[in-house]
């Protein structure tokens, strides 16, 4: 009950609340005008009444603002004054909003360094994890090599290098590779270009790569009408240079005499490695490449 006016209340907060009214306290104060309100409710409702009002006006550029505080952080930029300052660049900023979205910028910059083997890492637990593998005895050892690793699914992965079984072969040049996958690769090589584009007559040793091609021609489109009439002579079905050996005709000249090496008999470029020859340059190049472990 309150002594004052006798109004009785179930709960004691409700009375302390109720009592501030015979005091006159009013606790919620706004920061923006200063005013004093006497319950929380109905100062959340009076912060509202701030939020579309921009009543402080900087005197310099116009720019207005509804809370006196952030009119105060934009002084500082007339001013050149930075106080919120990065420990990591030394950059600085007028409001400490700013320096924290900054600071995001680190996370993704390795600024943690091993003084060992200048590795860098972008958390200091990173460099501490990383410091362990100095301090491990790298007991798991190649029986090949020497070469010794901390752990076991390493050296595992370091013997594939040293894999000497090549059990697939190829039946055409009885290279061998020790993976299927280089021998798929490889075979690549001697395969006829059986994918063969409709438009253009070019051929394809792999579907994948016909699909590829044929998106050149998808709605092509030209910037001038001289490039649209070279395009159409190339692609025309009537096909004037033609093959005297095989009967094979083609647009243009200049596409002959590369098919022409084809029936060539003398075969000008020569492997200097195992004297094999070939009737064209790039047939010689991809030659070389099987000397060198290319697959």
């Amino acid at each position: 009950k309150c002594t004052i006016c006798n109004k009785a209340f179930r709960q004691k907060n409700s009375l302390q609340r109720h009592s501030l009214m015979h005091k006159d306290i009013k606790p919620f104060k706004c920061t923006i005008c200063n005013k004093e309100i006497r319950y929380k409710a109905n100062f959340l409702i009076h912060l509202l009444s701030h939020k579309r009002i921009k009543r402080f006006k900087c005197s310099l550029c116009d720019k207005a603002f509804t809370r006196k505080d952030h009119l105060t952080s934009h002084l500082l930029l007339h001013n050149g004054i930075k106080p919120f300052k990065c420990t990591l660049c030394d950059k600085g900023f007028t409001t400490k909003g700013h320096l924290q979205r900054h600071s995001l910028n680190h996370y993704d910059r390795k600024v943690f360094k091993c003084t060992l083997c200048d590795k860098t890492y972008t958390t200091k637990y990173n460099l501490s994890q990383h410091l362990l593998t100095h301090n491990e005895t790298k007991q798991f050892k190649c029986t090949i090599c020497n070469k010794a690793f901390t752990q076991n699914a390493t050296l595992k992965q370091h013997l594939l290098i040293h894999d000497e079984i090549k059990q697939f072969k190829c039946t055409t040049c009885d290279k061998t590779f020790s993976r299927k996958l280089g021998l798929t690769q490889h075979l690549l090589m001697h395969d006829e270009k059986q994918f063969r584009c409709t438009i253009c007559g070019k051929a394809f040793t792999q579907k994948s790569i016909l699909k590829q091609h044929l998106l050149i021609h998808d709605e092509m489109a030209f910037t001038a009408k001289s490039t649209l009439m070279q395009h159409l002579f190339i692609y025309d079905d009537k096909k004037r240079f033609k093959c005297s050996i095989c009967g094979k005709a083609f647009a243009q000249k200049s596409t002959l005499t590369p098919h022409l090496l084809i029936h060539d008999k003398i075969k000008r470029f020569k492997c200097t490695t195992c004297n094999k020859a070939f009737s064209r340059k790039v047939y010689l190049t991809r030659h070389l490449a099987t000397h060198s472990g290319i697959t």
